[in-house]
């Protein structure tokens, strides 16, 4: 088995836009049409990548990562593999088929959809691949998906094929200790997808860390969606890694911290920190049900930056029917008061995937367009370019600010550029 990370690959060949890999370039990969045009640029990296781990006529099975971002991409690749080996069996997994909202005919050029969590399910395939039993697919067995119950008997992760040097953060190792999430955001589909919240053990956590550090490694970011459900698994956590000497990051919820906690962070080796904050006003913070998470977020920032962690935070940006000319400007206030203590601030505008408890209540709230597949980009009450275009130049507007205090932020306006001009070609159901 050997990786081919193909999205490095093109990023460092420098003749397709970095700006691709930026928040502006995003839903550009998810356009069919864009990636018909950036196709020719991409195949001589395929072709070269493709040559390093052997002949494409020899292989057996191509698994494929894919995302919202990545699905044409995928369907692009898929063709050309199947014309360079009629035989070959192509499978598929990642977040673009967590939930299965795809159409199967969506499907119908993929040998196996594997739904969610594949540790277990995925390499039962590959066996039976290799028996010869699972050469001929049906409808019926297509689409896989089974939950691991107990993270902690997974295998370790190789990291050996990946190219880490050559990723931005060079060298820096992912790891999880949690999947899921404890919180149930309206705005959300982390728990939906997850189904449950589930910790590696203590034993586990420490093997993992043995392992990375025998490897060489010296900074980790670990990729939970946050490190500290409670303030006994944090204490936990934080144990175990004072232990070794690795620089990490990850994510946390404004929650079970305190001065004595941030030291202890710091000690043990916590440089950079995330926190979803979404917003500081309680009203716009009911609406999304994270109340509880984010009420003491001005004050743990505070106390993070005190004792010299990096803070990063996400802020979200809507109009009404949740969020009120009052509250986003008391956002901007806050935002402006503890610029000083914060490194980025990542600024969105409100999203509604399919199946959260805002989707739900649409009909309650007003919204419109919901229903398309885009709906979750392009919702609205009155008037869906008028609606969008609030939105985004709040956005803009904070943004504005944030570039004033010096934090840095990208361009927005290619991004606003983009949204609206997708938002007016996209057709209303």
């Amino acid at each position: 088995m050997r990786i081919m990370d193909l999205n490095i690959s093109f990023f460092n060949s420098g003749n397709i836009d970095a700006s691709l890999w930026q928040k502006e370039g995003f839903n550009r990969w998810a356009s069919q049409e864009f990636c018909k045009q950036v196709w020719y640029k991409c195949l001589p990296h395929i072709e070269e990548q493709s040559i390093n781990v052997g002949s494409i006529s020899e292989w057996d099975v191509i698994g494929i990562h894919v995302n919202g971002a990545s699905k044409h991409m995928a369907g692009s690749l898929t063709k050309y593999f199947r014309e360079k080996n009629p035989n070959v069996l192509i499978a598929v997994g990642g977040p673009e088929y967590f939930s299965m909202n795809n159409n199967l005919s969506d499907l119908s050029h993929f040998d196996a959809v594997f739904q969610g969590e594949a540790e277990e399910s995925f390499t039962t395939w590959l066996s039976n691949v290799e028996n010869k039993k699972n050469h001929s697919l049906h409808k019926s067995n297509k689409i896989i998906g089974k939950q691991m119950k107990h993270i902690s008997n997974l295998p370790i992760p190789s990291y050996d094929d990946f190219p880490l040097q050559q990723y931005v953060r060079k060298g820096v190792y992912p790891m999880e200790t949690t999947r899921g999430c404890i919180n149930h955001c309206s705005f959300c589909d982390n728990a939906r997808m997850w189904k449950t919240f589930r910790m590696k053990n203590c034993h586990r956590i420490r093997k993992e860390l043995i392992n990375l550090s025998s490897i060489g490694a010296g900074c980790i970011s670990f990729c939970d969606t946050l490190l500290n459900p409670s303030a006994k698994r944090f204490g936990d956590f934080l144990n175990i890694i004072s232990e070794f000497h690795f620089r990490w990051d990850g994510m946390i919820q404004a929650k079970y911290i305190d001065k004595n906690i941030a030291k202890t962070m710091y000690k043990s080796g916590c440089s950079h920190i995330f926190i979803g904050v979404e917003s500081f006003t309680p009203s716009f913070l009911k609406h999304m049900n994270k109340e509880k998470p984010s009420i003491n977020s001005e004050s743990v920032i505070r106390i993070l930056s005190e004792n010299g962690i990096n803070i990063s935070i996400g802020i979200i940006v809507a109009a009404p029917p949740f969020q009120s000319d009052e509250e986003f400007e008391n956002d901007l206030q806050i935002l402006k008061r503890l610029a000083p203590f914060l490194r980025t601030i990542a600024v969105s505008p409100l999203c509604i995937p399919k199946g959260t408890p805002l989707w739900c209540k649409r009909n309650i709230y007003g919204l419109k367009g919901l229903e398309s597949s885009q709906g979750w980009r392009f919702w609205y009450t009155n008037n869906r370019l008028q609606d969008l275009e609030i939105r985004l130049l709040r956005c803009k507007r904070m943004i504005n600010q944030l570039q004033q205090d010096k934090i840095n932020y990208s361009n927005f306006d290619e991004y606003i550029k983009n949204e609206m001009k997708e938002a007016g070609e996209f057709p209303e159901i």
